[in-house]
């Protein structure tokens, strides 16, 4: 019993064992069976999550494997629909500012569905209400802005200025869209926005390199143009005939161009990067007042001035300086022009001394002629005054009462007839008679006279003293104009020293290889000079333009003379052929120089005085022809007086007249006879009747062309007037002896 109790226990406590080895088995299983479910949870997890990665990376590496914005979203829309087993699908872009789509790409739509898409979907992103209440749907029907196959749907952000829209429509397999898939799809958008951002950077970028290339391109160009301009402009001022000098806003010289160095002589290394030291003195005050009114703002200045070459030479310039600025519109420096105008200058002076040697020519012409005229008519009343004294003289005693007032009237006609004289030089009709001559001896002569020793008189404190070359050359001229040359300007030196003061005479050769430009131009050639200098009150400048104008004397009327002095110094010059210069200054003196053409002829020997018996006449015929009453009764109480004899007629045309009936060994012809014929229109026709017909003319006038005129036709000596017995007398003497 004890056993089968044994045994029973045995048994019982066998069976409590195995039921607790059971349930530990349970347990176990139970375990295992939790242990299972919970690793087929994490495999399911792990699958997922190794499907949600290859899904990222298969994404990824599409979207991420290009640049090109339309091809990421394509490739992100086909990944994605493969993904999730879509049949239909769509994605946009929208750019909000402009509300224009700027990506689109569509799966498994009808053209009209494409349509709606776009518009609906457009109308979404730009609709904020729309966007927000789409955010806690899933169903897009209600909406009816897209097709009905759309039932999932994501609103993504590119930036604040786009905006973005996928569209799925449902599973193949019927599921519904998870909160997995949401996740999934959401890190999925977040890949396409950084790849589309990439896509828009890329794009950017490329832009960027585009505009960069073209600014390259445009910078390569206009370097290229600038250079190309700059070489322009660089040959532009090497070609410019003009010195052109290029300064730096430190007055520092960067550039000077080729006429430069030829014009100042300085070469482009000894110039450039230093200052360049040509202003005149003198010339500083406009040449900084230019630079003044530079940086005050003028952007051109110009400005006649004068500057210095290398080798010292003046030269006269026309300057034309412009300001040129840099980047910052600040003064960078100026470039300025140097046109050389010393030729023009001199040139413009030339012809300033040309105009006013001719206005002084014409006005001295107008003035002669008037001169002349009345010399004309003059000399006809003189020639009774002096004549007829003459005539008397010889009719009357040598100790008769009457003699002393007649050589009074004669001794006052002559000197008469010496103003009349000096009126037909003024006239340029006065020096009618040239002979060779020699300035030393009409100096001497001069020295020597009654007219120098009542100067001394005068002037009393005045010394003269002469500086006269040895050998000086001759002269073809009027020995008397000449000696009232030096008459004149003697007595004008001397009225010039009130105080007193010296006078120097000189008189020399001298051969004048280029031109001189004085008072007159004096050309080449050789010639005699004649200088008068004083040490007096000079002569203002006022007063040097006039000085050889009749009249315009400030000497004392009266007992220096006429006025006429330096006219007639000026007419006897000019009729001489030769040229006048005046230097004067103020306080200190003046100096005459007058220039005559030197002649190689040899002087002729002066004759004697001849008396009356060796030219007396011997009854020979004379036709007197004259148009002044009184001319003709003292030619005819002459040519009586002097065994002639002697018939007159008051015209041309009565000498051709009278010439038709009778002959005459001579005829005595007044050039001058108005109105009617002159002179040598009546010559003409007498020696038509008479071809051989011996004449001489007469003239109170020089002669003149149409004198010479009939002296060519056969016409002989010419006679001036006033008359005197002894020059009318040898005159019909040697033309009856031809």
């Amino acid at each position: 019993m004890l056993n089968l109790h044994v045994n029973a226990t045995d048994a019982m406590l066998g069976t409590f064992e195995t039921q607790k080895h059971i349930m530990n088995l349970q347990e176990q299983i139970e375990q295992l069976r939790t242990s299972l479910l919970q690793a087929e949870n994490i495999q399911t997890e792990l699958d997922r999550r190794v499907y949600y990665l290859k899904t990222l990376y298969d994404v990824s590496r599409d979207i991420f494997g290009s640049v090109d914005y339309e091809t990421i979203l394509k490739n992100f829309l086909m990944m994605t629909m493969g993904n999730f087993g879509v049949a239909e699908g769509f994605i946009l872009t929208v750019d909000v500012p402009s509300e224009e789509i700027n990506g689109f790409v569509s799966v498994g739509f009808q053209a009209d569905d494409i349509l709606l898409l776009r518009t609906g979907g457009s109308e979404i992103l730009l609709s904020a209400d729309l966007a927000k209440s789409l955010e806690s749907e899933t169903d897009l029907k209600n909406h009816g802005l897209l097709p009905p196959e759309m039932i999932c749907a994501i609103i993504f952000d590119l930036n604040t200025d786009c905006k973005g829209l996928l569209g799925l429509g449902s599973k193949l397999i019927g599921e519904p869209y998870n909160a997995d898939d949401q996740e999934l799809m959401n890190t999925l958008v977040n890949n396409l926005v950084v790849a589309l951002k990439n896509a828009r950077s890329f794009e950017e970028i490329k832009s960027l390199n585009r505009d960069l290339q073209k600014m390259m391109a445009e910078v390569k160009q206009s370097e290229a143009a600038l250079r190309e301009s700059e070489e322009r402009h660089r040959l532009s001022l090497e070609a410019s005939p003009d010195p052109i000098v290029v300064y730096d806003i430190q007055g520092k010289v960067s550039y000077v161009n080729h006429a430069f160095e030829q014009t100042f002589g300085w070469s482009r290394d000894e110039v450039i990067g230093n200052l360049i030291d040509f202003v005149p003195q003198e010339n500083l005050p406009e040449t900084k007042a230019a630079i003044e009114r530079m940086l005050q703002g003028e952007k051109t200045v110009s400005f006649e001035t004068r500057r210095l070459t290398k080798d010292g030479r003046l030269l006269d310039i026309q300057i034309s300086a412009s300001r040129f600025i840099d980047g910052k519109d600040k003064l960078a420096g100026n470039i300025v022009i140097l046109s050389d105008i010393t030729e023009r200058k001199r040139e413009e002076e030339e012809k300033r001394k040309l105009e006013v040697q001719l206005q002084r020519a014409e006005k001295m012409e107008a003035i002669g002629t008037l001169a002349g005229g009345v010399a004309h008519d003059l000399n006809n009343m003189l020639s009774a005054i002096v004549g007829y004294p003459e005539l008397l003289l010889m009719q009357i005693p040598e100790d008769s009462p009457l003699r002393k007032s007649i050589l009074r009237i004669q001794d006052s006609g002559n000197k008469a007839a010496a103003v009349v004289q000096d009126l037909l030089t003024l006239a340029r009709r006065g020096v009618g008679f040239k002979e060779v001559v020699n300035l030393k001896y009409i100096i001497l002569e001069y020295l020597k006279s009654p007219e120098h020793e009542k100067l001394k008189l005068y002037h009393p404190w005045v010394e003269i003293e002469t500086n006269i070359e040895s050998d000086l050359l001759n002269i073809s001229g009027s020995s008397v104009h000449l000696f009232k040359t030096v008459e004149n300007l003697v007595s004008n030196a001397a009225e010039a020293m009130p105080d007193g003061g010296k006078i120097l005479i000189s008189a020399e050769n001298r051969y004048i290889d280029k031109p001189i430009n004085g008072y007159d131009s004096v050309e080449e050639g050789e010639y005699i000079t004649l200088m008068v200098s004083d040490t007096g009150i000079g002569i203002s400048k006022k007063d040097l333009e006039r000085i050889f104008e009749p009249f315009y004397t400030k000497k004392v009327m009266g007992r220096s003379g006429t006025g006429l002095g330096t006219a007639v110094v000026w007419s006897t010059v000019k009729d001489h052929k030769g040229y006048i210069d005046v230097q004067s200054t103020e306080g200190k003196g003046s100096t005459f120089t007058l220039y005559f053409p030197a002649s190689r002829e040899k002087m002729a020997k002066k004759e004697g005085i001849l008396p009356v018996e060796d030219y007396m006449g011997k009854g020979e015929s004379i036709l007197v022809v004259d148009d002044v009453k009184e001319q003709i009764e003292l030619a005819l109480t002459m040519l009586t007086t002097l065994g002639y004899s002697a018939h007159a007629v008051s015209s041309g045309e009565e000498a051709v007249e009278y010439l038709k009936e009778h002959t005459v060994d001579l005829i005595v012809l007044d050039m001058v006879m108005d109105p009617g014929m002159d002179g040598l229109d009546t010559y003409k026709k007498i020696i038509k009747l008479h071809p051989q017909q011996k004449a001489i003319i007469a003239s109170g006038f020089s002669e003149t062309d149409r004198v010479k005129e009939a002296q060519r036709l056969g016409a002989g000596a010419y006679v001036k007037k006033p008359y005197t017995l002894e020059k009318i007398g040898l005159s019909v003497r040697d033309e009856l002896k031809k």
